[in-house]
């Protein structure tokens, strides 16, 4: 994992973020937050060198509609990453990072 990117993930953590997409985030213990931007730039940079590097990694179009991601969450101290569609698929950040996506997940991926 590169410095930046731990970095992103630690100041997510610091500041207690559960979840965050791009138009919401929540942190542990408060309400869902609409419509703010104070995580954008981290959502951004989380997808482009996560969602984005894996995309292109097994050849996905990163613009196609069946593909739709959704959120980064933290679950037990581990960071995921969620799609919409295909439905409910979620892959840990390491994982991803670590070239060990499951073949199932990369052919849901693809469909």
């Amino acid at each position: 994992m590169s410095e930046e990117l731990t970095k992103v993930l630690k100041k997510l953590e610091k500041d207690r973020v559960e979840f965050i997409n791009y138009d919401y985030y929540k942190k542990k213990g408060e309400e869902l937050v609409l419509d703010s931007f104070e995580y954008v730039k981290e959502f951004d940079y989380l997808y482009l060198e996560i969602v984005v590097k894996l995309y292109r990694e097994i050849g996905v179009d990163e613009y196609n509609d069946n593909n739709s991601f959704n959120t980064f969450s933290q679950v037990d101290r581990k960071w995921y990453a969620n799609w919409i569609n295909p439905d409910g698929l979620s892959i840990k950040i390491d994982d991803i990072l670590n070239y060990k996506v499951d073949s199932q997940y990369i052919r849901l991926l693809k469909e």
